[in-house]
């Protein structure tokens, strides 16, 4: 693929993480119910891609990402949660570049 399918894949990508994190809330969407979503939609990408497409997305504010842990447990999960600022995004209120619009 040549860089402009690369990148045009990758701001579709962000935009359906946004979505579903949207969709999930209040609870937030781990990257294990985001990497089924996007399988779903035919978008297949590892753990570590998922991972760093949502600090992206973190980074410019539109996703909060939380760690979470239960060593007792051996519990360790991935939570997304969409912020307002990726809430405007997504209603059409505010444009990021790096998203699809």
């Amino acid at each position: 693929m040549n860089n402009l399918t690369d990148l045009a894949e990758k701001e579709v990508f962000r935009k359906e993480i946004l979505e579903m994190a949207a969709q999930s809330e209040p609870v937030g969407a781990s990257l294990q119910v985001l990497a089924a979503g996007l399988r779903k939609m035919g978008i297949n990408a590892g753990e570590e891609e998922l991972e760093r497409q949502a600090a992206y997305l973190e980074g410019k504010g539109l996703l909060h990402v939380e760690r979470l842990k239960n060593a007792r447990l051996g519990i360790s999960r991935v939570v997304a949660h969409i912020t307002p600022a990726g809430t405007d995004v997504l209603e059409g209120n505010a444009e990021a570049v790096g998203i699809s619009s």
